[in-house]
């Protein structure tokens, strides 16, 4: 019943939302200094290993300030029980919009994570906690993003996060990232393609972690905008 619940509320959202253009606010797993417009919302589907679906929707309060929400649902997909995790909360502010040799700058809070661990209680790839993240198109329809978070002040450590997203055409979108920058052996490097079937709507297959023999994943996922 719930997961019939779930579909049904997607398909109303994809087909009666009055989609806008979208943007890249964020990549496969990292934040950009882009944000949702006033008035307007952005949301996707995220389908990942053994059936999960992680559905995330950021909300534009204001020019330059984004509140958002995930929610992330195991064994969506299948015959097993859905173990719901906690909802997380996400907030962005973007404060200062860059010039031609310049970024734009932002800083914000994701609590999200990735592959949860029910034995630790846990995600295995941490959420980014408190981030600062720069954009700024380098080469022609190519923008890089890059930044520095942190998610455990008892620890003190920071991680360096990089990624590209390079436009060859209106319609594709090739996505680059090395996450999780401090150690070697803790670094991931994602690779994605994101497909614009509309000007607002699009569907992107990633690969996560791809450098490594075990941890690693393939996703899919649905991202739309629209105006409330």
């Amino acid at each position: 019943m719930k997961k019939t619940f779930l579909l049904v509320i997607g398909y109303w959202l994809i087909v009666n939302c009055p989609f806008l253009s979208a943007q890249a606010v964020e990549l496969i797993d990292l934040p950009t200094a882009e944000v949702v417009d006033a008035n307007h919302y952005s949301a996707n589907f995220r389908l990942y290993q053994d059936g999960g679906i992680l559905t995330r929707a950021s909300f534009g309060i204001g020019k330059r300030v984004n509140i958002g929400i995930s929610f992330d649902l195991t064994n969506f997909i299948g015959d097993k029980k859905i173990d719901i995790q906690r909802p997380e909360l996400q907030f962005k502010f973007r404060f200062y919009d860059g010039k031609k040799n310049i970024p734009a700058l932002a800083a914000g809070y994701e609590q999200q994570g990735y592959r949860y661990d029910i034995s630790k209680g846990e995600y295995r790839h941490r959420e980014k906690g408190f981030y600062l993240v720069a954009s700024q198109e380098m080469f022609p329809h190519t923008e890089f993003h890059f930044g520095l978070n942190i998610y455990d002040f008892k620890s003190d450590q920071f991680f360096g996060f990089l990624g590209i997203s390079w436009a060859p055409a209106e319609e594709f979108l090739f996505l680059t990232e090395i996450d999780n920058i401090r150690r070697f052996d803790e670094t991931r490097i994602n690779l994605g393609l994101r497909y614009l079937n509309t000007p607002n709507l699009s569907i992107e297959v990633s690969f996560r972690n791809i450098t490594r023999n075990t941890d690693n994943e393939r996703i899919i996922r649905l991202n739309y905008q629209g105006k409330f």
